[in-house]
């Protein structure tokens, strides 16, 4: 009998060759907490946005051991569009996404978690506590500020890469969203 997936984890990887180090943190602290709760299946998806290190590399040596199924990419997609072909790829009931920079925490996941299924919320947007570099706590604060004027949705760290929503809602929703220039960054 194939068994549904409850939840999936979803990264875009970006010239991050110290990556399993993260992965490894996710296994640690969310995956095998699933396991251990009985909560369901997950599964973890990487998108390599066309790394000129390493990275890539890297990601199909731990393939098999952490049983990532990867998206790879030779040309640089850019963020959005690599978070998009993400969500589209997701099986889960549920999808969550983490940047690979470990700004957040993967034992950051459970209060995100407990929040979505104790008030059953469709969406939950986590903030980060130090944002880097310091421009772009900058224009974190900005974006969250006009989100909040523009559409009544007031959120600590609106475009923070560490949320997690209902597949029903990221069908609607992700769709929807455009490829914004500005955040394809090549660092």
């Amino acid at each position: 009998m194939n068994n549904p997936i409850k939840l999936s984890i979803i990264m875009p990887v970006y010239q991050n060759e110290n990556i399993e180090k993260y992965i490894r943190e996710i296994h640690k602290k969310i995956i095998k907490r699933f396991k251990e709760l009985k909560i369901g299946n997950v599964e973890l998806i990487i998108a390599e946005d066309g790394s000129k290190d390493n990275t890539k590399n890297v990601l199909r040596s731990i393939q098999e051991k952490y049983d990532l199924t990867l998206n790879l990419c030779d040309q640089r997609r850019g963020y959005i569009k690599a978070v998009k072909e993400l969500y589209g790829q997701a099986k889960g009931e549920y999808i969550f996404l983490t940047d690979s920079d470990e700004e957040s925490g993967p034992g950051d996941f459970w209060g995100l978690w407990d929040k979505l299924q104790k008030e059953n919320l469709d969406i939950v947007v986590g903030h980060r506590e130090n944002r880097r570099p310091y421009y772009r706590l900058v224009i974190s604060k900005i974006n969250s500020f006009l989100t909040g004027i523009l559409f009544n949705v007031w959120l600590t760290d609106a475009n923070c890469g560490f949320r997690i929503m209902k597949r029903e809602a990221a069908q609607k929703i992700i769709p929807l969203t455009g490829n914004l220039i500005a955040a394809c960054t090549s660092e």
